[in-house]
Order: structure tokens, then C-alpha cells, then sequence
């Protein structure tokens, strides 16, 4: 169908042993979202994924389609602006995304 898209999600991605690579080659252009979050749903660089890499192999192969955060840890609803004042600052440093 001209308008179902595919989705990674990194923590699911790591946890069934798959790789952006993956994603890349079975979807091709359908390949427009990813949801950028660390082991359990959490901040990127906070849970041991390695998440510099997947950001890079995302540009690497010309990724333009969209990307979101998924923050499930019931530690992040106790204090969101924080959540996203960290999370906003790892795009930031650690990949250097202009906001």
C-alpha cells in the first residue's frame, strides 16, 4: 500500500538482535520512522545501547524520515521537563543535532 510506512524502534531493535541495517534493506524507501531510546525506554546514553552508531548508520544511509523518543520509565513522568531537557541534550552533545 502506497501509504503503510515501517518503524524501528531501538530498544525492541537491540532486545530481538537486529540491526538499522536490517530495516534499511527489507523496507527500503518505506522506512520513515524511528523511535530513538535507549535499553528499557530510556534516554539515549543512559541504557548501553549504542546509540551513536545507530544515529550514524541512519545518516549513513541517507535516512530522512522522522525519529521520536519513547520514554517509558515511570521515572520520567515523576519529573518530564527534566526527561526532555536530557534527552534534548543528548541529540545535542552527543550527536551533535541542531534544534
Amino acid at each position: 500500500a502506497d501509504n503503510v510506512f515501517g518503524l524501528s524502534d531501538t530498544d525492541q531493535m537491540a532486545l530481538a538482535g537486529e540491526d538499522i541495517n536490517d530495516y534499511f534493506d527489507n523496507l527500503g524507501d518505506k522506512y520513515r520512522f524511528v523511535h530513538l531510546s535507549d535499553k528499557n525506554h530510556t534516554v539515549p546514553g543512559t541504557g548501553g545501547l549504542p546509540m551513536k552508531e545507530y544515529y550514524d548508520t541512519l545518516i549513513k544511509r541517507g535516512y530522512e524520515g522522522w525519529a521520536s523518543c519513547e520514554l517509558c520509565s515511570r521515572f520520567y513522568y515523576e519529573d518530564p521537563d527534566k526527561t526532555t531537557d536530557e534527552y534534548v541534550r543528548f541529540l545535542r552533545e552527543e550527536l551533535g543535532v541542531q534544534l
